[in-house]
């Protein structure tokens, strides 16, 4: 009995996590807590002329707590686990949030682990008065069997002998495998790209000890520079989200838009991936009909054919109805409720969508394979898209389901006639709306062989194709030595 209760001590000791709360703003900011099982306090140090905030710790498994902001502001919530220290320095015992959700919405895509040094942060707009429901569950943290023993060790002395618990662990719970060092990096691409948390990292933290080097086995790069030429003795990955072909005799694999069949060295990869439920059309009913006509969003003036033909598109569209465009192109209003570009932009722009009957839907440019999030995103927001771009995009989307310019050889007068019909027509209009968005065989699970591909990728090493596929090293090495024979031959004689 000593030992089930000290093992559930330990336990409950392993999973003690922290929740940091400040509505910031003024001076008499605040936030009001209410939660069973957890001990709330108002440190001094997070008092400041922003507001105060508040320090939430507990340790079960599942916790619902409610927050009740006191003025207008800004809610943070910072997640780690509790504050623990070795020789006065932070020590990291970490805490897996396998969910949080706020006002039943899910904030996690995949587990995080966390500890007082690396917090995982929320953050959201509030009112006075307005109430946030937090939930959040926790899974047990795998360490590997050194980890452990160290942990209890330095951090938790008073327990005594660990030996019944480290059987415990072992057991019920298990050690985390050592895994093996996984040396990358990723070069050419955009400045607010996210290099630590992207589909590439996440899958490889599932199978590898990932450490960024200037020297690494597999380099990750895309359009946006040539940094990748510097690169010597790696295996080089191209990836792109633009409408750009890659070039294999600078890369070993590549993933892109096009439909590329190159011995398993190419994944051809839907730009932006839809979940199943853009398939359930059932909320589709009669007052999806009585909407505004037809919104432009875009930023880009010109960029891509496309840039310039949805203007002209959209100039004489409203020759018949007027089109709300708050963007910076042909920008004709303000949406106060369109987050900015680094903010939470997809969502705010898909629920500015849903607004709408018609959303214009146009590519940049026009290429096979090229779908990206302008088709999409009306899709999922009940809007029809009037598309141009992609010649073969029915391959993947339900010609039905929207308006495809390339029916009409783009012809732009004879579009807009067929929308001047759905928009006349409750009838067609709804029936188009209602229709199941993608064609029968897509593949939602494109992810999980995109992974997958990678992960063989990895395991065959760092073995590039060819470090110099032009020969030009080789041509050149022969023409020196041709020149040093002729020279000798020239002594010789």
């Amino acid at each position: 009995m000593e030992n089930q209760e000290k093992i559930s001590n330990i336990l409950k000791e392993l999973r003690k996590y922290r929740v940091d709360v400040k509505n910031f703003g003024a001076e008499t900011n605040r936030v009001e807590i209410e939660a069973e099982n957890v001990s709330v306090s108002e440190p001094n140090w997070f008092v400041s002329e922003q507001g105060k905030g508040k320090v939430l710790q507990g340790s079960d498994m599942k916790s619902l707590i409610k927050i009740k902001a006191i003025n207008d502001g800004n809610l943070r919530i910072s997640f780690r686990s509790q504050d623990k220290r070795f020789n006065d320095e932070h020590y990291p015992r970490w805490i897996d949030y396998k969910s949080i959700k706020i006002n039943e919405k899910e904030l996690l895509t995949m587990p995080v682990a966390t500890w007082h040094d690396k917090p995982y942060h929320y953050e959201m707009p509030v009112k006075d008065g307005q109430e946030v429901a937090l939930e959040i569950e926790q899974e047990h943290h795998r360490y590997t069997k050194d980890e452990l023993k160290d942990i209890l060790e330095k951090l938790y002395p008073q327990f005594g002998q660990m030996k019944e618990f480290m059987e415990y662990y072992e057991k019920n719970i298990g050690f985390k495998n050592v895994l093996p060092t996984l040396r990358v990096n990723i070069t050419d691409i955009y400045n607010s790209y996210n290099k630590t948390n992207n589909i590439f990292i996440n899958t490889f933290k599932k199978h590898y000890n990932v450490e960024f080097s200037k020297t690494p086995d597999f380099l990750f790069y895309s359009c946006f520079g040539i940094e990748h030429l510097k690169y010597k003795n790696c295996v080089k990955i191209f990836f792109t989200g633009e409408n750009v072909l890659p070039n294999f005799n600078e890369c070993d694999y590549a993933t892109g838009f096009d439909y590329i069949d190159f011995g398993g060295r190419y994944f051809h990869k839907t730009g932006v991936l839809p979940n199943k439920t853009i398939c359930n059309r059932s909320e589709v009913d009669e007052s999806y009909f009585n909407r505004k006509f037809c919104n432009f969003i875009y930023f880009n003036t010109t960029s891509g054919e496309g840039a310039l033909l949805r203007q002209e598109f959209c100039k004489k569209l409203m020759e018949y109805k007027h089109v709300d465009c708050p963007g910076k192109v042909l920008n004709n209003m303000t949406a106060e409720d369109l987050e900015p570009r680094r903010g939470d932009w997809a969502k705010s722009k898909r629920e500015f969508l849903k607004k709408y009957k018609f959303t214009i839907a146009f590519e940049n440019s026009r290429s096979n394979g090229y779908t990206t999030e302008k088709l999409v995103q009306p899709l999922q927001s009940f809007s029809i898209p009037i598309y141009w771009g992609n010649p073969l995009v029915t391959k993947d989307f339900n010609p039905k389901a929207f308006i495809n310019c390339n029916d009409y050889d783009n012809d732009l007068d004879a579009v807009i006639e067929r929308v001047k019909e759905l928009d006349n027509d409750p009838d067609k209009y709804l029936a188009m709306l209602r229709e199941n968005p993608m064609q029968p065989d897509f593949d939602f699970d494109q992810n999980k062989k995109f992974e997958q591909w990678l992960i063989n990728i990895i395991e065959k090493g760092n073995k590039p194709f060819n470090d110099d596929p032009h020969s030009i090293g080789t041509v050149a090495k022969l023409g020196e030595e041709l020149k040093k024979a002729e020279t000798k031959i020239k002594e010789l004689s």
